[in-house]
């Protein structure tokens, strides 16, 4: 499916978060993140801002509010997306397959 990007209110983040890491785990909706401490739910080290924007990058069915306990993402979804994606200097079609056999291509020990 495709990914999207979405703009979130650090609440609805931390929110994300708590459901897709701690409630979802060994369920349906479980996230996959990057640079997330799962103690305490930091970025990079650094509290969420409850009223600051964040940029996430997320499935689109998940942004839409499908996944399990995860439906108050529909909210913030303005059902935007892009059909091919620039990633450095090659465009690659909004496919989570497409975008993974790109990244394995780039890496040299593939």
């Amino acid at each position: 499916g495709k990914m999207v990007r979405v703009t979130l209110p650090g609440d609805v983040l931390q929110e994300t978060l708590e459901t897709g890491l701690k409630t979802n785990y060994g369920e349906g909706g479980y996230l996959q993140c990057k640079n997330v401490k799962f103690d305490d739910l930091s970025l990079n080290g650094t509290a969420i801002d409850p009223v600051k924007a964040y940029e996430v990058v997320l499935p689109e069915f998940v942004a839409k509010g499908y996944e399990a306990n995860l439906e108050f993402l529909g909210e913030h979804y303005s059902g935007e997306n892009e059909d091919v994606l620039k990633i450095g200097e090659t465009m690659v079609n909004n496919d989570i397959r497409d975008i993974v056999i790109h990244h394995m291509l780039q890496l040299k020990n593939f």
